[in-house]
């Protein structure tokens, strides 16, 4: 294994969380037939509860109180955490999938107009 292996978790309730039961499921980098990442492999109980967690926020009174300027704002910040990082999202699925770079981050350039 590379000493530059990279360790991957899941974003469930905005904790950084493995995979209930620990599974995980390798990344081979096409361009050298090695392994790059792992990544947790989401269980049936892990799915349950990022939807129970994506759907208590949008419930929340927090979000719905927002006026929908304030919300636009939110994903707007979203939007343009995507861009400030879309060099890394590209080199990263690049690596992943063996994608062209110029694909991959032309691509994530314009993933924060959807």
């Amino acid at each position: 294994m590379p000493r530059d292996l990279k360790h991957y978790n899941m974003l469930i309730n905005g904790e950084w969380v493995q995979a209930s039961d620990a599974g995980t499921f390798e990344s081979i980098d096409p361009s050298t037939g090695m392994v790059w990442a792992t990544f947790p492999e989401a269980t049936e109980q892990d799915v349950d509860a990022a939807v129970e967690a994506a759907h208590g926020a949008f419930e929340s009174s927090e979000w719905r109180n927002m006026s929908p300027t304030q919300r636009g704002r939110c994903l707007r910040r979203l939007a343009d955490i995507l861009e400030e990082n879309a060099d890394l999202l590209g080199a990263t699925e690049t690596k992943d999938t063996g994608k062209l770079y110029r694909e991959t981050r032309t691509q994530t350039t314009y993933l924060s107009d959807f």
